[in-house]
């Protein structure tokens, strides 16, 4: 490996993190309703992104896979005003193995699937 994240590891980051991410805005003390999200929609640029019901509007979740990063707006639900929350490069991310993860963790993991492949318990 040359030390990159792999293309498939970045689009199933991306693919979770359209199932996660609307999960935790509905439920982060009380910011958002927990209402179901959109189908992610895709715009013409290759952008990708999805929309949640909040308890005064709407998150909107935009990812731009190519620059792999994801920006966060909220629209108020009475003036339609549209607020940027939110703007992350996921590229360091990715590299990651584990952030605050719990066990088994990755390293954890890679030593038992080690084990197993030499014949050991």
């Amino acid at each position: 490996m040359n030390g990159r994240t792999p293309r498939w590891w970045t689009a199933a980051l991306i693919a979770g993190l359209f199932t996660v991410l609307p999960l935790a805005l509905g439920a982060n003390g009380g910011a958002g309703t927990g209402g179901s999200p959109s189908k992610p929609f895709t715009g013409g640029s290759g952008l990708l992104g999805f929309s949640a019901a909040s308890a005064d509007g709407q998150q909107l979740v935009v990812i731009d896979p190519g620059r792999q990063a994801l920006a966060v707006y909220h629209v108020h639900g009475q003036s339609g005003q549209v607020t940027l929350q939110s703007v992350r490069r996921l590229t360091y991310d990715l590299m990651m193995e584990g952030y605050n993860a719990t066990p088994p963790l990755p390293q954890e993991l890679r030593q038992l699937a080690d084990r197993m492949a030499a014949g050991g318990p």
